[in-house]
């Protein structure tokens, strides 16, 4: 789904569009599930965590993690095969803008920076999951191979706080903010707080940095986040664990966001549905 403005070629700001007529059933049903997908994201940006604290419920997740870590020795980061620090998930790209990256504003490409967002996403999903399988073993089975890397499944709302201009410096920051689906926490309530094998979603935040020209520091210009599942992993995909409050932000701000894409993947039938 994508959610497009419209803006004034002389003012440069919001204008009206068309409205829409519904002919059938079906316009029907997909203006209610667009009108319903718009409530939610309005609602989720009212909550967030720059805004107003975590709900009790996200607060207690954390406390429990910290129980788990310090207090009931359930979670032992020295077994890298099953968690992970989140801090350790994350991988950076710089590049510098050039001009066949302009839109007709005069500014780069929102859709070029999305691309390198997602670039950096995916390498980070593959990092994450211990790297590419051999794609040129003959006797490995290619939908094997598929199923075993990382495939997307969405992309939630993104954000462009500030326009990019020619000759600014991005550096996008990548992490794995969460691998906990609603699913994996009903089964690892079953299952006594032990570690749970069955995961395949992760949740991956993309930050963008910018450096105008001429200017020393750094802005936040771009957030975005890319929702990745392995149907069979070949290893046991590890639990991203938040070490510090800021983190702890960020796995909460990602449960959110993975959250989300799992009741939308139900609501709408999706194949990817079954990993979330």
């Amino acid at each position: 789904n994508f959610i497009m403005v419209a803006r004034d070629g002389v003012t440069e700001k919001s204008t009206t569009i068309n409205s829409l007529l519904l002919d059938d059933e079906i316009d029907q049903q997909n203006f209610i599930r667009g009108r319903y997908d718009a409530t939610q994201k309005k609602h989720a940006r009212a909550k967030k965590l720059i805004q107003i604290r975590p709900s009790g419920e996200e607060s207690e997740m954390i406390h429990q993690l910290w129980l788990d870590r310090y207090h009931r020795h359930r979670i032992d980061m020295a077994h890298r095969h099953q968690y992970m620090a989140l801090s350790e998930t994350s991988y950076q790209n710089v590049v510098i803008c050039q001009p066949q990256h302009l839109n007709r504003s005069g500014k780069i490409f929102g859709g070029y920076l999305m691309k390198i967002a997602y670039e950096l996403a995916r390498v980070t999903a593959y990092r994450f999951i211990g790297g590419l399988s051999d794609i040129y073993d003959a006797s490995v089975d290619r939908q094997e191979i598929i199923e075993q890397h990382p495939q997307f499944v969405s992309s939630d709302e993104i954000t462009f706080e500030h326009p990019v201009s020619v000759g600014c410096i991005i550096r996008n920051e990548s992490v794995v903010s969460c691998t906990d689906t609603m699913n994996v926490m009903e089964e690892r309530e079953q299952m006594q707080g032990e570690f749970y094998e069955g995961r395949r979603a992760m949740m991956i935040f993309v930050r963008t940095h910018i450096q105008e020209p001429g200017k020393s520091e750094e802005i936040l210009s771009n957030v975005f986040s890319f929702c990745f599942v392995v149907p069979k992993p070949k290893r046991v995909m590890r639990r991203v664990i938040p070490l510090t409050y800021e983190e702890s932000m960020v796995y909460i701000t990602g449960k959110r966001a993975l959250d989300q894409t799992t009741r939308i993947a139900i609501r709408d039938g999706s194949v990817f549905a079954q990993y979330l």
